[in-house]
């Protein structure tokens, strides 16, 4: 089991890195703080998007590690899986 706030995360501005925490009653989901990146800029963007795919990233590496087993359809699916997620992080 993990210790860290499973995902998904995601900006909820600019800085702020938050994840569904639960619910709220009738609200609905409400969101805590995972990370807030301190500075402002294209680093400090960078860095938020980076952080956000966290979870996104590891599963996709698990996925990746599991591969060597795959057939060619399954790896083609797990190329895809990590080409999307690089993009998200900006990366």
């Amino acid at each position: 089991m993990s210790a860290h706030t499973p995902g998904p995360w995601h900006l909820s501005s600019p800085y702020r890195i938050s994840a569904e925490a639960g619910h709220a009653g009738i609200h609905g989901a409400f969101q805590t703080a995972v990370a807030v990146v301190d500075g402002e800029g294209p680093m400090a963007m960078a860095n938020a998007r980076l952080i956000a795919v966290v979870p996104e990233l590891a599963e996709a590496l698990r996925n990746a590690h599991d591969a060597l087993g795959m057939n060619q359809f399954e790896r083609e699916s797990c190329r895809r899986r990590i080409r999307d997620v690089l993009a998200k992080a900006g990366l």
